[in-house]
C-alpha cells in the first residue's frame, strides 16, 4: 500500500535544489558540415540559436513538435504579416530553450524579392549576443 499525503518530518526533510546541466555540446563546423572540438555557455546556446533557425518543424522525427521554425508557411505572403509572424515564430522557438531568457530588438528587412533578413539580440542567463540571419 502506497500512503497518500506522506510527510517528513523537518528534521527528516530532503533537501533538494534545481541544476542546472551544462551546455557542453559537440561544435559543428557549419562550413564542412563536421563536428570541430566541444563548446559550452555562451558558444553553445548561439549553436544551438542557429541550429533551431535552420532547422525546419515536423520535418525530423528525431526533434519534438517545439523545435525549429516554420518558414515556409510564411515566404511570400504580405510584408506586414510576415514582419509580425516571424517575430513571433522566431520567439516563440528560441524559448523553448530554458537558457534562454528573451528576444529583444528585433528587425526584418526584405533584402531581394522575398529573401529576409532577421536581426535580434538573444539574452541568455550566460550574456547576449547578436543574430543576423537571412530567410529565403
Amino acid at each position: 500500500m502506497i500512503p497518500i499525503g506522506l510527510q517528513l518530518p523537518p528534521e527528516q526533510a530532503i533537501d533538494t535544489e534545481t541544476v542546472t546541466m551544462p551546455g557542453l555540446t559537440y561544435q559543428v563546423g557549419w562550413e564542412r558540415g563536421v563536428i570541430t572540438g566541444m563548446i559550452d555557455g555562451l558558444d553553445s546556446i548561439r549553436q544551438a540559436v542557429l541550429k533551431i533557425l535552420n532547422t525546419e518543424r515536423y520535418q525530423y522525427l528525431i526533434y519534438s513538435e517545439d523545435y525549429g521554425t516554420e518558414w515556409q508557411q510564411i515566404l511570400g505572403q504580405d510584408h506586414l504579416f510576415v514582419r509580425a509572424e516571424i517575430q513571433r515564430m522566431i520567439t516563440e522557438a528560441l524559448l523553448q530553450d530554458d537558457r534562454i531568457e528573451q528576444i529583444v530588438d528585433f528587425q526584418t528587412y526584405w533584402t531581394s524579392g522575398e529573401d529576409i533578413r532577421v536581426s535580434f539580440t538573444v539574452q541568455t542567463r550566460y550574456g547576449s549576443f547578436q543574430i543576423n540571419e537571412e530567410v529565403s
